[in-house]
């Protein structure tokens, strides 16, 4: 292998790492995979103001 495919691993790793997240992706369980749905089917509620949504959730 040359040099420069070496230089450009070493790039794409280095950029890769500086654009991680800190925070853990994990895989949607089944109440999110539901309410996912709900919003494509246009299901889902819409609010005004944050205030609005904190109402109605009860908060």
């Amino acid at each position: 292998m040359g040099l420069l495919p070496e230089s450009i691993r070493r790039l794409l790793r280095r950029t890769a790492d500086r654009n991680r997240s800190r925070y853990a992706i994990k895989v949607p369980n089944a109440a999110t995979l539901e309410a996912m749905k709900e919003l494509d089917e246009g299901k889902g509620k819409r609010f005004s103001s944050a205030e609005e949504l904190f109402e109605d959730i009860g908060s």
